[in-house]
């Protein structure tokens, strides 16, 4: 199967195969490679396509020496590491490429290094989705390096899901102290937007270390004098996923809040990160404000499957 024309269906390759010492070859059906899920001029995807290491290998992206991509999704499938080589080739054939999804596989840190070298081959990738896969801290510090020194100063902060991978999670905060110290990463602090650090950092590895970005979400948000509501309290539902509305605290970066009674002004960091956001929205046309919340609800709708 390539990379062509997809909607969604099979391609059942024939190979030719010997019957018997001696006697003719006859022609039988191999397994049927899934066809891709969208294939667009902008997108690529073979999302929740069950593909396989052998099916990623028989993908063929050499019929052109360049493809418009904006994004390539590969997510929610059974690929390892041996299943990335076509992938990558064709990623690296992708000048315009934005959005790389690959999360919910089983990738590792024998795969860590080919994915180091798509920031090289694509500068103008911004976001790049490895969660739910098995990298350790060596792996994710392997890609965070290739990331750092491939990112010009100017550029924006990478957008970089590594979360839910195989660190446990009383070495996740300690992981992430250890890379904001040796390649000044940032968990996207509430002063950030996703593509603007207020630090300058060129990369953003948000949800790494959830316990300290509720805590530190929560501490500005008492600061500024703001209550931040729980989920039953949210004017569109409930608690979510029958909790009952014990989740106490939205999500990091989701500002489900009221402002408090208090006549006192927010401090001047929180003004500013709400100015600097709006600008942001305001700076990006109508396309890229929807393609924002598309994302914004794809994350939600991941946390809430997490939970």
């Amino acid at each position: 199967g390539g990379g062509g024309s997809g909607g969604g269906g099979t391609s059942t390759a024939l190979v030719r195969v010997s019957l018997s010492a001696g006697s003719s070859t006859a022609l039988v059906r191999s397994r049927a490679c899934p066809g891709p899920a969208e294939d667009s001029s902008r997108k690529l995807s073979y999302a929740r396509r069950g593909l396989k290491d052998e099916d990623a290998n028989a993908l063929d992206f050499s019929g052109k020496a360049s493809y418009g991509y904006h994004e390539v999704d590969f997510s929610m499938n059974d690929l390892t590491s041996k299943g990335l080589p076509r992938i990558v080739d064709l990623l690296s054939r992708c000048s315009s490429l934005k959005v790389l999804k690959l999360f919910k596989n089983r990738i590792d840190d024998d795969g860590a290094a080919a994915l180091a070298e798509i920031f090289q081959r694509c500068p103008s990738i911004r976001e790049v989705h490895l969660s739910h896969n098995r990298f350790t801290s060596a792996g994710i510090e392997a890609m965070v390096a290739g990331a750092t020194n491939c990112r010009t100063r100017d550029q924006e902060p990478l957008w970089l899901r590594v979360e839910n991978n195989d660190v446990q999670k009383d070495r996740q905060g300690i992981l992430l102290e250890e890379l904001e110290r040796r390649w000044k990463v940032c968990w996207r602090r509430p002063e950030c937007t996703q593509f603007r650090c207020c630090v300058g950092s060129k990369v953003h590895l948000p949800f790494l270390d959830m316990n300290r970005e509720r805590r530190e979400n929560k501490d500005l948000a008492e600061r500024a004098g703001v209550h931040l509501r729980a989920r039953s309290e949210h004017p569109t539902g409930g608690g979510g996923g029958g909790g009952g509305g014990r989740h106490l605290e939205p999500p990091p970066g989701v500002w489900l809040a009221e402002v408090a009674s208090s006549p006192e002004p927010p401090p001047p960091e929180l003004r500013q990160h709400h100015h600097d956001r709006d600008r942001d929205r305001d700076d990006r046309g109508g396309t890229d404000r929807n393609r924002e919340r598309e994302l914004d609800r794809e994350r939600e709708r991941e946390r809430e499957r997490e939970r």
